[in-house]
């Protein structure tokens, strides 16, 4: 790139800068408010820091942690282990922290994928600008949530394989719905040295959140999935759109249901990432199993996050085969235009007087159609499996 069109560039990426701030400060204002920052789970955090086991308060509801705003505490024990740091404030200015250590994350993760694809200055730009400008980035900022957390560990091992690199993704196994897929994966490619690594900080996590709460350390294993359970039945967690909506109520017995249900996630798993196995791109790998998570499991808008190597690799090469431009399609409507769609959707709906639940779903708009798209997605690149083994 000559000197001059650098110039350019450094100007245009300077205004994208300062456009991109300007449409930060109603974030920042909502994340701080008193409604801000609801999914960030510093309350259970800092009743284990009293001592309190907060998977059995929130089970027999006994009061001695209260559920504070929507933060229902059923991630694995290693994650509130690990906020310590934040219940050395209060609620403020830890949910201040956390917003900033969201943005240097998410900056972290699309540099890293910059270096690995090569981008060249221009590319930055626009892969900077869109992402955090994007719909998607701002809801994961204001509601304070785990996705980009979840996200940056995921991707460590597809990004370069080493030892360190293994044991710090097994924090994305925290969040269940998303950090599932690498334990699937790591299985199916029979790496279980790799699968042992991961399940360092996990298990260190437990012990030590057993240690600090004085819990029984074999009961205190099946706290976590015993809360998830509650939440599912008394949360309608299972009533979001996912590729088991068919089976949900198919058994009266709501637990038989479940596990019903999770039968089937694991087959369709199994069978679509042996598929994504024989891919030699690993890039490509994480980006196939980001849309397989996105079916699988029951996600809300703000998980699309996930989304970002997906976008990244199609926009990289955009001009080089049809899969991609599908792909950065399906990216764009996912993390932006999705959102879109159903504010104007909603507003429309609304003035027509019309509230069914089964149009406006869960913050989706058309969700079968949604699904269905991430499907056919999924499954063109995998037919077309040839264009990315070149990559």
């Amino acid at each position: 790139m000559k000197q001059k069109e650098k110039s350019y560039v450094y100007i245009l990426g300077f205004l994208i800068f300062l456009f991109v701030i300007q449409s930060y400060i109603p974030v920042i204002k909502e994340t701080i408010s008193l409604t801000g920052s609801s999914d960030f789970h510093w309350a259970p955090a800092k009743c284990v820091y009293d001592g309190i086991n907060h998977y059995q308060a929130f089970i027999t509801e006994d009061k001695s942690c209260q559920i504070f705003m929507t933060q229902f505490g059923d991630y694995l024990h290693a994650f509130y282990v690990i906020m310590y740091p934040f219940t050395l404030f209060d609620w403020y200015l830890a949910k201040i922290i956390w917003l900033f250590l969201n943005f240097l994350i998410l900056f972290l993760i699309i540099n890293m994928i910059s270096k690995k694809l090569d981008f060249n200055l221009t590319e930055k730009l626009i892969a900077f600008f869109f992402i955090f400008f994007c719909i998607t980035t701002k809801i994961n900022f204001i509601m304070g949530q785990q996705a980009i957390f979840t996200l940056f560990f995921l991707i460590l091992p597809f990004l370069r394989e080493n030892k360190k690199n293994y044991i710090l993704s097994g924090l994305c196994y925290l969040k269940y719905n998303i950090g599932y897929a690498l334990f699937l994966y790591l299985i199916v490619n029979k790496k279980y040295k790799d699968l042992i690594l991961t399940s360092i900080v996990i298990i260190l996590g437990w012990f030590f959140y057993s240690y600090l709460t004085e819990s029984p350390l074999i009961l205190n294993f099946f706290d976590p999935f015993l809360l998830l359970f509650k939440n599912f039945q008394t949360l309608s967690d299972l009533n979001h759109i996912f590729i088991a909506t068919p089976l949900l109520n198919l058994i009266k017995n709501s637990n038989q249901n479940l596990i019903l249900i999770f039968l089937f996630i694991l087959i369709i798993n199994f069978f679509f990432l042996i598929k994504i196995s024989k891919i030699k791109n690993n890039l490509v790998k994480i980006s196939l199993m980001s849309l397989l998570i996105l079916i699988s499991f029951p996600h809300w808008s703000h998980d699309n996050i996930i989304l970002i190597p997906l976008f990244m690799i199609s926009l990289k090469n955009f001009s080089s085969h049809i899969i991609y431009k599908i792909n950065l399609i399906v990216c764009v409507y996912f993390l932006h235009l999705h959102k879109v769609i159903h504010d104007y959707t909603a507003d429309f709906l609304s003035y027509l007087n019309v509230h069914d639940q089964h149009i406006i779903f869960f913050g989706n708009s058309y969700p079968y159609l949604n699904i269905l798209i991430l499907i056919l997605c999924l499954s063109i690149n995998l037919l077309k499996g040839d264009y990315v083994k070149k990559s």
